[in-house]
């Protein structure tokens, strides 16, 4: 009866958004527009109308800040319905999307220019203020403007190598660290059904994390092979993060294909060495995660698995709107920019 009462509702609700996500069809129609402004007009004709509205599609800005407010505004209404432990789970995931503006107001301060206007706007489910953190004189004043201790703890841990290295991004690691860890505890707090959907999804996409970062590790950052593994996210669903780290090391990331795709559905890619088995293995994993999510709405109605579904294969949707956007500004033909999308 309890889980009746807590998804009953909002998985009905959740399933009648996700009848109105964009086809591989319609994905294929997008792809074959001649320029940005053609696309935004196709995409005017879809579930995408309003958040379309006047934004020139020249600008990267204003398309990011569009799909962005389409994305929270998705997620806001499953908040709105949602309840007890499920509330809570989905709160955090628009959470991101705050630390997402945190680390954007931070960079203003780490790059020393005050803003040429305020940003815009204001945290969706944090406290924190946007103009205040972006006009803060230092980076350790910006982080004393957090009020969330848990992402003050991480910023304030983070500001003498912030300051030694000279980037922000043992800042940026921390906040992700710390988001990632609050969502993970969230989704062990649940029932064990519940339990188990969490680990699936959320671990493939700590993979994907884990992936992206030995990339930056390693190309703009120099880290050397111990402090790249302390730095990797725990809790990966298909990739352990010492074997990752000692596959990326090897330059061996393709002898990991056929794990990861067994069970999945997802055909594994031809296993490669170097640069390109990364990114091969980071467009394989985002199919597999994509897949997971599909599934999650086959299981049991009375479980999390159709909220958290409809949150990655959004997140798919817009990444591949984002995705045509680029591949529009580079001049791809449409077979370029299929070869680039996740259906």
């Amino acid at each position: 009866m309890e889980a009746v009462r807590e998804y009953g509702f909002i998985n009905a609700k959740v399933r009648a958004m996700r009848s109105r996500f964009l086809t591989e069809a319609s994905f294929r129609q997008l792809a074959a527009t001649r320029d940005s402004r053609e696309l935004a007009s196709a995409l005017a004709q879809t579930r995408y109308r309003d958040a379309m509205n006047g934004v020139d599609p020249a600008s990267v800005e204003a398309v990011e800040s569009a799909i962005e407010r389409f994305e929270t505004g998705e997620l806001l209404v499953i908040l709105k319905y949602a309840k007890s432990g499920s509330a809570d789970l989905v709160r955090l995931l628009i959470e991101r999307y705050d630390v997402e503006r945190l680390k954007a107001c931070l960079r203003l301060v780490h790059g020393g220019s005050a803003p040429v206007e305020p940003p815009a706007g204001k945290p969706l489910v944090m406290s924190f203020s946007e103009q205040a953190v972006a006009a803060a004189g230092s980076f350790r004043e910006a982080a004393a403007l957090v009020p969330d201790a848990d992402y003050r703890k991480a910023l304030e841990s983070s500001a003498a190598e912030v300051e030694e290295r000279r980037t922000l991004f043992p800042a940026e690691l921390a906040l992700d660290r710390t988001l990632f860890g609050r969502i993970w505890k969230a989704g062990q707090s649940m029932n064990s059904r519940d339990r188990g959907i969490v680990r699936r999804l959320l671990g493939i996409e700590i993979d994907l994390k884990n992936l992206d970062w030995l990339s930056r590790f390693r190309n703009y950052y120099k880290l050397s092979a111990s402090e790249s593994l302390d730095l990797l996210l725990p809790n990966g669903s298909k990739l352990d993060a010492k074997a990752l780290h000692r596959m990326a090391a090897e330059e061996r990331i393709g002898d990991a294909f056929g794990r990861v795709s067994a069970g999945t559905g997802v055909p594994a890619p031809e296993a490669g060495t170097g640069p390109a088995a990364i990114e091969s293995m980071e467009r394989f994993l985002s199919h597999v995660l994509l897949a997971g999510a599909r599934r999650a709405f086959i299981g049991n109605p009375l479980s999390i698995g159709s909220i958290l579904g409809y949150f990655y294969c959004l997140r798919a949707e817009t990444r591949n709107v984002r995705t045509l956007f680029t591949a529009r500004r580079l001049g791809l033909d449409p077979h370029q920019a299929e070869a680039h999308l996740v259906l």
